[in-house]
Formats: structure tokens, sequence, C-alpha cells
């Protein structure tokens, strides 16, 4: 049997259990052998699952032919004809009544499922048999060809999705995965992740674990998480929480679907971008369309304030070259709190002193240096500059007007 079929039979709330029939040699049933049973059939025997497998019925209920049901023979007409029945019946050496719904499959196999109605009658499988029906069904490794076909498709649909699919149980350890999890999450093989608790796998753990407590309490989620691969890179995950719960509403275990959405949320990142950028230049345009002369320097100062804020910068200035383009000096600057001003240590100094920067501003050039300490050879004088004020990385942008550099942006 399938670790898929015993997933099923062993949640089921109910004892159950699955059989095959043993007859004579003139094709009577004269007994049958235990296959499968879940934990709530041992509860209700009183013996272990090993004490029952492979056990005859007469072994594991002594003293049931005292009963007035022929059981032995209704069971073999429900293995031998395919049909289903349901009775009561009495276990005298455990004195409980249970109300049981049988099914077989033609082959000499069946099924038998069980609800104690010792302390009240209950018309429970009237109601619920066709509930209990497919559930059966789906978790019976009979002979039966068909249902075979159709648990074969339900797990190749599965297993080919291309939707990363993962199964938890309640302590929140994956018990399965297919191989789109596996891939969306960089591992190689199941034994990497199988019996991993499932908050491992996000960036935010705690936020994680939020989502499990609302997933038990309204029995589904839908959101999205940072994954974190198993080679550090993190994914923006799409994905679709629920409860898998047994008929009588008790949970069994969690079951989700997650997609890859990173390529969706960094164009949603650019185009949000950019569309702040323009919202910024729009409000310096505004600011400076009706400024007084003598009011520039305030609306150079707000547009490194806006600016600065927005990239987050600690220091954000401008310098401006002499006219006869010999020396530049620091003419605004703007620092956030706890940042020493540099300005007055900037002015009237040698072009000459930074040679890369100024070859690369001569052209009109964008200098992004994201890291100092990775700044090329040729850039060594810039290098030390920079590394002897603490910063750790600069953009810089040239003011040009018709055609002239006038100085830049830092």
């Amino acid at each position: 049997m399938s670790d898929y079929h015993r997933l099923i039979i062993e949640n089921l709330p109910d004892p159950f259990a699955y059989h095959q029939l043993i007859i004579d040699t003139d094709g009577n049933p004269v007994d049958y052998m235990f296959i499968e049973v879940n934990p709530a059939f041992a509860d209700m025997t009183g013996l272990s699952k090993e004490e029952i497998i492979n056990k005859k019925g007469t072994e594991v209920h002594p003293g049931i032919k005292e009963s007035d049901f022929d059981w032995i023979s209704t069971y073999g007409q429900v293995a031998l004809t395919g049909e289903s029945i349901r009775f009561e019946q009495y276990f005298k050496p455990i004195n409980r009544r249970y109300d049981v719904k049988a099914w077989g499959d033609g082959h000499g196999f069946f099924a038998a499922l069980f609800c104690d109605i010792t302390d009240k009658k209950s018309d429970r499988f009237l109601k619920d048999e066709n509930k209990y029906r497919p559930i059966i069904s789906q978790g019976i490794e009979g002979k039966t060809d068909q249902l075979e076909e159709k648990l074969l498709e339900k797990e190749q649909a599965i297993t080919s999705s291309l939707n990363a699919i993962a199964l938890a149980d309640l302590e929140g350890n994956l018990t399965y995965i297919n191989p789109a999890f596996l891939r969306l999450w960089g591992y190689q093989h199941q034994h990497e992740v199988l019996g991993r608790s499932v908050l491992g796998f996000w960036k935010e753990s705690e936020k994680a674990a939020a989502i499990v407590e609302i997933l038990f309490e309204k029995g589904s989620y839908e959101g999205d998480l940072i994954a974190r691969r198993a080679d550090g890179e993190l994914k923006y995950v799409l994905f679709l929480a629920a409860m898998v719960y047994a008929i009588d509403g008790t949970p069994l275990n969690m079951m989700a679907s997650f997609v890859d959405i990173t390529e969706r949320k960094e164009m949603e990142k650019a185009i949000k971008y950019q569309l702040e950028i323009e919202r910024i230049v729009s409000d310096i345009s505004a600011f400076f369309v009706n400024l007084p002369s003598q009011k520039i320097d305030d609306g150079i100062n707000y547009a490194l304030k806006l600016t600065g804020d927005y990239f987050d910068v600690e220091r954000s200035y401008v310098f401006q070259f002499s006219r006869d383009g010999i020396d530049m000096s620091n003419t605004h600057e703007l620092c956030k709190p706890g940042i020493e001003p540099e300005i007055s240590n900037l002015q009237n100094i040698p072009v000459g002193t930074v040679p890369w920067w100024m070859e690369k501003l001569t052209c009109f050039e964008t200098i992004n240096i994201p890291c100092v300490e990775k700044m090329p050879l040729q850039a060594a004088v810039e290098k030390g500059i920079l590394q002897a004020q603490s910063i750790q990385s600069v953009l810089v942008v040239p003011i040009v007007s018709v055609n002239k550099l006038l100085g830049f942006i830092g």
C-alpha cells in the first residue's frame, strides 16, 4: 500500500480496516486476513497495529461468532461481488456496539468502517455514507483497475504541476512535496526537505508562524512571503494555504500551493521607483518655477532634501566648478542627524586631484559606486579620498548646461 493511501486511511477519524477474504477449497469464505488498519481501529480492539496486521478475524475478534449475525458469509458476499452493506454489530469481547459500513471490490478484498453507537444510536452512516465512500475508495489499494487509474491520475497531476505543492502535519513539518517545490526552493532531493519545519523556508519566520496560526483559526490563507532558497537567494512567493479536515471537522494536515512572483514584484518596484522619481522631479521643477533669484539657495537645499530623503542617504551635496574649470567647491550640503558636515573642508579643490572622477564627468557620465571598497585600480586616488571620509557608496550626476559641465550633484 502506497504512502498516499496510508495517509488517507491513517487520518480517518473512525475505525477502519482493509481485509483479504480467506476461502476454502470449495470456494466458501471461512475467515479473512487484516491487510491494513488505522490507529482508531487499533484503539477499538485494544491491540496494537502489529498485533492485528496479517492476523485472521477470528484471532483478532475471538467470540464474535457467538453473534447472531453471520458475519463471515456477509463479508464474503461483499468481497466477492463488490457490493456494499451497512449493518449493526455487537462485539462481545469488547462489549461495544458498532454501526458497520462495508465495501467490496469483487476480487476478495473489502474494507469496513465502524462507528461506535454504544451510548447513543446513530444514523450517521445513513447521512454520511456518500461522504465516506469516496474517501475509502481513494484509500484502498485494491484490485479495481478503475480506482487505481483514478488514483494514478491524481498523483500524476500533483507531481507534474507547475505550481509548487506541499503538505505538512499539524506540527508544521513537511510530509510531502512535488518536484516544482524542489525547483522553487533550489533543492535537489526530497530528503533535504521532508521532515523540516515550514517556518525555515521563509525570510521572516515570525511572519510565517503568524500565518500558520491564522490558518488554524480560519482554515485558509492567501498572501505572499519572501522565500529563502537553499543557496540563500530570496524569492517573492504567492501562496494559497488551507487546512485539510476529516469528515467530523478534525484537522488532518495543512496543504499549500506556491507560485514564484519575483519577476512581477521586481517590475512593480521598478514602476513605483520610476513614478516616484518623476514625482520628485515634478515637485522640484514646480518649486523653482516662480522662485526669486535671492531664494535659489533655498531651492537647491529643498531639492537636496527631497532626493536625499527618497534615496535614504546620509549626505547629499552640490559641487560647482570655477569659471576657469581649474578647481571646484562644495556649495550646498544636507546631512542626516549625526553625520559630520564636510562642506567647509571641500573648498577650492584642484580638479587634478581626482583625475578618474573628472574623466567621467567631462564625458557627462554618471558615476555610480555601489561599494567604495571595490573601486577599480585606476580610481585609487578617489578611493582613498572617499575612504578618508568613511564613505561606503556614492552616486554622482553631472550638472550640464548648453553642453558645458558646471558641476555635479552627489
